[in-house]
């Protein structure tokens, strides 16, 4: 019997295998390489189930939409966007398509089928001001229940701080700014909301992920094995929380080259966040892992912007 409880024990301990319980398709997506460049980000729309990808190249639209398969339906801006970074599908409202792009300085909204509704920020200008909004190299955005809209600012190292809009997209507020302590950051990467509205930040080149409340109080950081010391080793540079049903959170380390999928944060007390429970590591063989995105049906998806064509892609992982 003790040889029985050993072995339990033993099984515990062992580290989750690489690919356990996703694995890559290999023709997906089916688009020939050279139509894609670097991909930068990559979101799922889940009242179509289309997947919207940033990606880099000249041959290509800069959105392109696929459907589940992989295979390409359409793609939109065209001299409207020339350096995607952030691709984000509001869950709360799917007919918003929100994409950054770090070479123009803005965040800019598009309908699903390529129209542009809205543009934050002045096009080509590189700045810090407020009133009006000013972006430097803006990466990523979030949603809130309410309607809100948050922005990362931005992987130029700059600013290095996160803006409120609210439904209306006025500005609320602007907090953040460069340094290591609590409620500072060094290259905010990557935003999520939770369902208790806590904003989680990829606190890229400080090798951490803060956790804030809605008005950006600190509330605590998860750390996933990152040495600041070391940010060759790994960094935190993306971030995808599924809903609660789905059970799925995803961190993506550009630094180490692999995709983690975590044990999602308790949802009962909003200074309750846990700590990081690696649950499985999705492998990275050619290009740099960037951001990710997820479905309701547990399938991942992680942007890469390598160089092509063997390292600009997206790639989706499926369950089984």
């Amino acid at each position: 019997r003790w040889l029985a409880v050993l072995s339990a024990t033993l099984a515990l301990a062992i580290p989750v295998p690489l690919n356990e319980w996703h694995h890559t398709l290999t023709n997906w997506p089916k688009i020939p390489s050279f139509e894609m460049g670097p991909v930068s980000g990559v979101s799922v729309s889940e009242c179509s189930g289309e997947i919207f990808i940033g990606q880099r190249g000249f041959d290509s639209s800069p959105v392109m939409v696929l459907d589940f398969d992989g295979n390409f339906v359409r793609g939109f801006g065209d001299k409207l966007l020339t350096m995607p970074h952030g691709v984000r599908v509001n869950p709360y409202n799917c007919s918003q398509v929100w994409i950054t792009d770090v070479s123009l300085h803005v965040a800019r909204r598009f309908t699903p089928n390529g129209t542009l509704e809205v543009t934050l920020g002045i096009p080509g200008q590189n700045g810090s001001g407020l009133h009006p909004p000013e972006f430097s190299e803006p990466t990523d955005i979030a949603f809130g229940a309410d309607g809100s809209v948050y922005i990362a600012d931005g992987d130029a190292g700059i600013n290095n701080r996160i803006l409120k809009f609210d439904k209306n997209l006025a500005l609320v507020s602007a907090f953040g700014t460069k340094g290591s302590g609590p409620g500072q950051f060094f290259v905010p990467h990557s935003l999520q909301i939770d369902p208790l509205g806590r904003l989680w930040v990829a606190d890229r080149n400080n090798g951490r992920i803060q956790v804030l409340t809605s008005e950006g109080v600190y509330i605590g950081e998860w750390n996933c094995g990152w040495d600041v010391s070391h940010p060759e080793l790994g960094q935190p540079f993306g971030l995808f929380l599924g809903t609660q049903e789905s059970g799925l959170m995803v961190v993506v380390d550009g630094k180490a080259n692999h995709t983690l999928v975590v044990t999602p944060p308790p949802m009962t007390d909003i200074k309750d966040i846990g700590s990081c429970k690696v649950l499985e590591t999705l492998s990275h063989e050619n290009g740099t892992a960037h951001l990710p995105s997820g479905d309701s049906n547990g399938t991942i998806y992680v942007a890469e912007v390598g160089q092509p064509p063997l390292g600009a892609k997206c790639l989706q992982y499926v369950q089984g």
